[in-house]
């Protein structure tokens, strides 16, 4: 038990270090983020996205809405 104890926290730390790559050289150029966020193929975009956000929440809409109301979404960031 201690054992695997040790080896799920180092797994985790690694994991949190090797996050926080997916970020190299975007620290501080969100603007520039930005201007190039649609050339950035999915698998980078996805990768910057875990990085920063712990999860998404959705409330409820209201009943025949077509599209999102960006209101309801709630972010809980990881930064």
């Amino acid at each position: 038990k201690p054992i695997e104890n040790r080896i799920k926290s180092t797994e985790r730390r690694l994991k949190r270090r090797s996050s926080f790559s997916d970020l190299s050289g975007l620290m501080g150029t969100g603007g520039a983020l930005s201007t190039q966020w649609s050339s950035l193929n999915l698998d980078r975009q996805s990768a910057i996205i875990k990085t920063i956000v712990l999860f998404v929440n959705i409330r409820p809409g209201t009943p025949g809405a077509r599209s999102l109301d960006h209101r309801r979404v709630d972010i809980q960031w990881r930064l």
